[in-house]
């Protein structure tokens, strides 16, 4: 597949999960907003009912783009939700226990990624079996059989090899953290959030989560946080721009991703615009990496660190208390962070992307 393809294939995987990710981009930041008066409670009947609308679509979001594969990919949709499924439950871990693979084998490993790659897989095993075998065969046996032919080397080789990615990544990240050398620090801050995007397309989260663990257990705050919300800001910016470039061309699909998108996106939750209009468009996600690494250089330059962690945006400004100013000076410095993001993201993707690629066919 070329690489123009494989990109318009994304596109049309995480295009009909984009009302669900303002849904509950949505209701996470609400609920956030909200959580600081749980003492009363009908706010706090309210935050629960929020959650339980984001966590039914983030908590499986796997299965759904399983399903989501397989339609695009001409799969089985519930037989793709099942290998989307299979990387969140907990006998990965126990397989992982069995085979000695626990370094590199666990749930979650490889992320949405991994999850396309097997539901591409199962979908040639199921046309193969239409082509190959009769009619009687495919309706009572082929589920089960195609279902076991992929899971076998979805578990045992896709996502052990994306495991080894992560732990790469998280050697790597973990050097660089705890580099003193100031234009380190610099190098760090921008490719860290510059690479962000692409990491948690990759299902790397737990990597930056093992070192804010590790960060808070060792020194009492996080470093690489503040760093890594730059990618955010970054996203909120370049959206803007690729809205006012759809508006001119009448790309009306486009024009609702961006506008129902940079609300949540302000507020943290960016993967509606990750999956509507940075993945389908390669550039507008070379803007973002791009422009999150000028406010992560400038955040390491700066020494902002986080106290905790679980917010990101706008919503994450209480948290970034630490460093070397007082409490508010390290607060105006994060928010000037998340401006030269917004700012070098929406500037770059004006020069960068060309608005002739959102017109449809």
């Amino acid at each position: 597949m070329r690489q123009k393809g494989f990109f318009a294939t994304l596109g049309e995987i995480f295009s009909p999960l984009i009302p669900a990710f303002l849904a509950a981009g949505l209701c996470t930041g609400v609920a956030s907003l909200l959580s600081g008066h749980m003492d009363k409670t009908f706010i706090a009947l309210t935050v629960n009912v929020l959650r339980l609308v984001s966590l039914g679509f983030t908590a499986y979001i796997s299965a759904w783009i399983g399903v989501s594969a397989a339609r695009v990919f001409g799969a089985t949709p519930v037989l793709g939700g099942i290998i989307g499924m299979v990387s969140l439950l907990s006998n990965i871990g126990t397989i992982a226990e069995m085979t000695h693979m626990e370094g590199f084998l666990h749930q979650g490993s490889g992320g949405a990624i991994a999850v396309i790659a097997g539901v591409f897989l199962l979908s040639r095993v199921e046309m193969l079996f239409q082509k190959k075998l009769p009619p009687w065969f495919n309706q009572v046996f082929s589920p089960f059989v195609s279902v076991l032919i992929s899971i076998v080397p979805y578990v045992f080789i896709i996502m052990p090899i994306m495991g080894i990615v992560t732990e790469a990544v998280s050697d790597a990240v973990l050097f660089l953290c705890s580099n003193d050398l100031i234009v380190v620090k610099i190098l760090t801050g921008f490719i860290c959030a510059a690479l962000f995007l692409p990491a948690q397309l990759l299902g790397l989260q737990p990597v930056f989560q093992s070192i804010y663990i590790i960060q808070i257990e060792t020194i009492g705050v996080i470093s690489i946080a503040p760093i890594l919300t730059m990618a955010g800001a970054a996203q909120v910016g370049v959206a803007f721009s690729v809205l006012l470039k759809a508006r001119s061309v009448d790309n009306k699909r486009l024009c609702g991703v961006c506008a129902g998108g940079i609300l949540p996106g302000m507020l943290g939750i960016g993967n509606a615009l990750l999956y509507g209009m940075s993945v389908p468009y390669p550039k507008a996600l070379l803007s973002t990496c791009i422009g999150a690494g000028f406010g992560g250089a400038f955040i390491a330059i700066v020494q902002v660190f986080a106290t905790g962690y679980g917010s990101s945006g706008l919503l994450a400004i209480p948290l970034m208390t630490a460093g070397q100013g007082t409490p508010v000076q390290n607060m105006i410095r994060f928010t000037a962070g998340l401006a030269i993001s917004f700012v070098a993201g929406f500037l770059l993707s004006s020069f960068i992307v060309n608005k002739n690629q959102f017109r449809e066919e």
